[in-house]
C-alpha cells in the first residue's frame, strides 16, 4: 500500500524515469552484446536505440526545467580529452595489428 502523506514531486518522477531509463539501456545492451542470434540480436538493438530516445526526451525535459543541470564544456579539455582518446584508439589499432603480425609469424603464416 502506498503512503500518499508524502507523495512524490515532478522532479522526484523525473529523476526516477531518468535513472530507470539508464538501468532499461544498460540491461538491453548487455543483452544485444550477448546474443547469439543475429535476428534476436537486432531486436534488441532496436529496442536500445527506442530507449535510449526515451531517456534523452526525459533528460531534455530535467534539464529544460532546471533539474539536471549541466555545464558547457571547456574547449581546452575537450580538445585534451579527445587527443587522448584518439591516442589510446591509434595505440589499440597498432597493438591489434602487432598481435596479429605475432600469431601470423607463430603459426608459420607470412
Amino acid at each position: 500500500m502506498q503512503n500518499n502523506a508524502y507523495p512524490m514531486k515532478d522532479m522526484e518522477i523525473m529523476t526516477d524515469l531518468l535513472t530507470s531509463q539508464k538501468t532499461i539501456t544498460e540491461n538491453y545492451n548487455n543483452y544485444a552484446n550477448e546474443c547469439a542470434s543475429k535476428e534476436l540480436k537486432n531486436s534488441f538493438l532496436n529496442i536500445l536505440q527506442e530507449e535510449h530516445q526515451i531517456q534523452a526526451d526525459v533528460f531534455q525535459v530535467m534539464n529544460q526545467r532546471g533539474w539536471y543541470k549541466t555545464q558547457p564544456a571547456d574547449q581546452n579539455q575537450l580538445s585534451t580529452t579527445k587527443q587522448k582518446f584518439e591516442s589510446m584508439q591509434q595505440q589499440m589499432q597498432s597493438g591489434g595489428q602487432s598481435q596479429e603480425s605475432r600469431r601470423s609469424v607463430q603459426s608459420g603464416q607470412n
